[in-house]
């Protein structure tokens, strides 16, 4: 067959021979093009997310509501007491002493970030993705938030690491303030933030300036001096994408990260905004491969 040749319309057909002498037969077809194709975007996001998680570098564990473990991620697996291994099938109750955690306890260490209290890089990427699934069957307009503070090594360097992380977690309240309390938002790494703008309508124009409002709050809400701290003016770069229906998260975060670079490389406290995608009503450049960074 022709590679180039594909199925467009899928049918499952049901029949029984009809009671008579000839040969024939009575069936129904039901068309379920719409499942498949369903199923195939399904397997297609899982497997966007598989090879995201795959990449990250930190230890992360699948562990269902019943406390089981079902996978361990660990690129360093001295990090752990056993193998992983002898870890997936067992459950927490088995692997740590009594009264060590209650239940609420090992699910915020799971999925929320300690210091932060906002979900960690794992629920986040996950909330992204369900969002995104949706997105898949009633399209429209979105922005993803890319969000970094400018220097705060320096912040750790002059002042230590414990006022650092007071200034994490007084910044982290506001990011959250400063959003719909059901757009996903988390910590993804140290001093770097995501945040998912969903559902901002089918008109572009009016999509962009709702971000840009948003992201303009942040920087401004961000760089807001501490009452506590006054010696420390803080300020954040923001890289903005639009984009509209499914697209697969390592791409959207590779993009958002590009364009927050490009913000930070204009000065501190600035936002750069870009379309993503077919239907972006102005062509977007494509950015180089991602830089890593701490």
């Amino acid at each position: 067959m022709d590679a180039q040749l594909r199925l467009v319309r899928m049918a499952r057909i049901d029949g029984q021979p009809l009671p008579s002498g000839l040969e024939r037969a009575l069936g129904v077809a039901v068309d379920i093009t719409a499942r498949k194709r369903t199923e195939q975007t399904l397997r297609e996001v899982r497997a966007d997310l598989t090879a995201t998680l795959r990449a990250l570098p930190d230890l992360m564990f699948e562990v269902d509501r019943e406390g089981t473990f079902h996978h361990v991620h660990a690129p360093r697996p001295e990090l752990l007491l056993v193998p992983p291994d002898a870890i997936v099938g067992r459950n927490q109750r088995d692997l740590l002493p009594p009264g060590t955690l209650r239940e609420a306890e090992l699910s915020e260490l799971a999925f929320y970030d300690a210091l932060t209290g906002l979900p960690n890089r794992r629920l986040l990427l996950d909330r992204i993705e369900q969002t995104l699934l949706r997105q898949a069957r009633e399209p429209s307009w979105c922005a993803l938030l890319f969000i970094d503070l400018d220097d705060f090594k320096r912040v750790n360097d002059h002042h230590g690491h414990g006022v650092g992380d007071q200034v994490l977690t007084v910044l982290a309240q506001r990011l959250r303030a400063s959003v719909r309390e059901t757009d996903p938002l988390g910590r993804l790494a140290g001093d770097e933030f995501v945040a998912l703008l969903p559902d901002l309508g089918e008109n572009a124009a009016a999509a962009r300036r709702v971000a840009q409002r948003v992201a303009r709050t942040l920087v401004r809400t961000l760089g807001t001096p501490l009452h506590d701290r006054p010696a420390i003016t803080p300020s954040a770069s923001v890289g903005v994408l639009m984009f509209r229906g499914h697209h697969a998260v390592a791409d959207l975060l590779a993009q958002a990260d590009w364009l927050m670079y490009r913000a930070k490389d204009a000065g501190k406290g600035q936002l750069t905004l870009r379309w993503y995608g077919r239907e972006a009503p102005t062509p977007a450049p494509r950015p180089p491969a991602p830089r890593r960074h701490g």
